[in-house]
């Protein structure tokens, strides 16, 4: 009687762990994605962030999809300062989380 008890009890927990065992893993794996993925800090870095910034900065506050930002390679090719153009689909988002969390530098991480 005490062994069909222990039976039972294993039983339940072995179909508990097995329909719960899927979800625990997706929630490890979506733990270690997120975990390798987050910004090391929270500064703006690289010269392509600073462009979608500004023009994101620009959107909000003038609805100006300038950049006003100068690549040297052209000055040294060319002689004269060309623009930077880029897509303007990335800095539309970041006007929205701009205009949602106002204007500064931890706004693009969120």
């Amino acid at each position: 009687m005490f062994f069909l008890f222990i039976y039972a009890k294993m039983k339940i927990c072995k179909n508990l762990l097995t329909n719960i065992y899927p979800y625990v893993l997706l929630l490890m794996m979506i733990a270690i994605a997120l975990y390798s993925t987050r910004p090391v800090s929270l500064q703006i870095r690289w010269n392509d962030e600073t462009l979608y910034y500004t023009v994101a900065q620009n959107i909000v506050r003038n609805f100006d999809f300038n950049s006003h930002h100068y690549l040297a390679s052209s000055i040294i090719e060319k002689g004269y300062p060309t623009k930077d153009t880029h897509l303007p689909g990335y800095p539309l988002i970041l006007a929205v989380g701009f205009l949602i969390g106002g204007i500064n530098e931890r706004t693009p991480f969120l």
